[in-house]
């Protein structure tokens, strides 16, 4: 039998309110019940059993993990009416995000104190994250793309790259596990003048057989310049984007599966001077449009009853930012030579590569546990500035294997 659910939630403390509506086309449910209060046990409230994949590229639970990891999960980005990447890292233990910039909206998030470009940045535990995307990066991955967020801290986790020197940040996307869809809506009052409205629809459908299941999502949000002490100038940067994506995996046989997973993210954005004329009759302004695709696909492969697995994959993800930075500075006289501070980035992103892991048994308590691959990690990026002289093409390519015995 069907069901729809319909949730209107106001928050008196908060200038927000929320809309949301599902519907599940299966009656029966599934409730997952720790062990320990089946046992009659206290609950495990630091989720020591939670099932995690960023300390050693496979999955574990917490408690076996060499590092220490922390979750964020979807049910606590909801919690907090969180819309994006950045607002759910707010709520990580050990971690601060900082918006640097009034006038374009620039966010970086430190670990151990260390600036943003000491943190790597992973979807779906692959580097395709690039330096140009974590400028803006974190507000524009939608949370509803978002599954959980896994985050460790120091060196330890460098099987990833030499970007991980503070930590890593593991974005691991939503996959089909039921049947049904949802929509919702978030409006927030900021200071109140300002409306932020964010509308996501979600959708999800896994067959009988339990063998095939795809999972899709869109997002879009509209947010107004927000001015704090009167003088014209933004405090936060008006935004417009869009955003979907969709996750699908298939069994071919018990032992091999084979999954993909693809996004586009379109956003907007312009600080400074609030007003929507021209760029360069402003006395201020800075003003981007980013355009975003990208995807990862996945072989899979388990072996000897589990204990070993092979996996090989390939990801990609490229980026176009038309962008402007400057203008007239109260002089209309200098609007022609602010006309030339437009720029034009483009950036490209591939990574594959492949991993084998296979468990031990041994006399001892724990088993011993080997992990081992090699990755190839290429960045093409082009950045022209003309009014600023400023012409950069680069490329970087990067080949290492990695091992690791637990």
């Amino acid at each position: 039998m069907s069901y729809l659910v319909l949730i209107i939630t106001t928050l008196c403390f908060l200038p927000s309110m929320n809309l949301w509506a599902s519907h599940t086309g299966d009656e029966r449910g599934v409730a997952v019940i720790p062990s320990e209060a089946r046992n009659g046990e206290e609950p495990d409230t630091v989720h020591k059993s939670d099932v995690v994949v960023t300390a050693s590229r496979l999955e574990q639970t917490r408690a076996e993990a060499p590092i220490l990891v922390t979750v964020t999960d979807s049910k606590v980005l909801t919690a907090v009416q969180a819309v994006s990447l950045s607002e759910g890292l707010s709520f990580q233990p050990g971690l601060r995000l900082e918006t640097n910039c009034q006038n374009c909206g620039f966010t970086q998030v430190r670990l151990n104190g260390l600036q943003g470009p000491y943190t790597q940045i992973l979807i779906d535990s692959r580097p395709i994250f690039s330096a140009l995307n974590g400028v803006y990066g974190l507000d524009q991955i939608p949370a509803a793309m978002i599954d959980r967020i896994e985050v460790t801290r120091g060196g330890g986790s460098a099987m990833f790259g030499a970007g991980a020197i503070a930590g890593t940040i593991n974005i691991l996307t939503k996959e089909p596990d039921h049947n049904g869809f949802e929509v919702g809506g978030t409006m927030r009052v900021v200071g109140d003048t300002t409306l932020d409205l964010n509308a996501t629809a979600s959708a999800s459908w896994v067959s009988p057989s339990m063998l095939t299941g795809v999972t899709a999502f869109g997002v879009v949000r509209d947010r107004g310049f927000y001015d704090h002490n009167g003088d014209n100038y933004s405090e936060l940067v008006k935004l417009n984007g869009a955003s979907g994506g969709i996750h699908a995996h298939h069994y071919i046989t018990d032992d091999d599966r084979l999954s993909a997973q693809a996004h586009w993210i379109r956003e907007f954005r312009r600080g400074g001077e609030m007003t929507d004329a021209k760029p360069e009759t402003t006395t201020i302004t800075e003003q981007l449009d980013h355009a975003i695709v990208g995807g990862t696909l996945t072989y899979e492969r388990s072996m000897q009853n589990d204990a070993a697995r092979l996996s090989a994959y390939a990801s990609a993800q490229h980026t176009q930012r038309a962008s402007y930075y400057g203008g007239n500075g109260g002089d209309t006289a200098m609007t022609e030579t602010a006309a030339k501070f437009y720029g034009n980035t483009d950036d490209l992103v591939l990574v594959g590569g492949v991993q084998y892991s296979e468990t031990f048994a041994t006399s001892f308590h724990k088993d011993l546990v080997f992990v081992g691959g090699a990755e190839l990690q290429y960045n093409d990026v082009t950045d022209e500035m003309p009014g600023y002289e400023r012409w950069i093409h680069q490329q970087t390519t990067n080949i290492g294997p990695y091992a690791q015995l637990q």
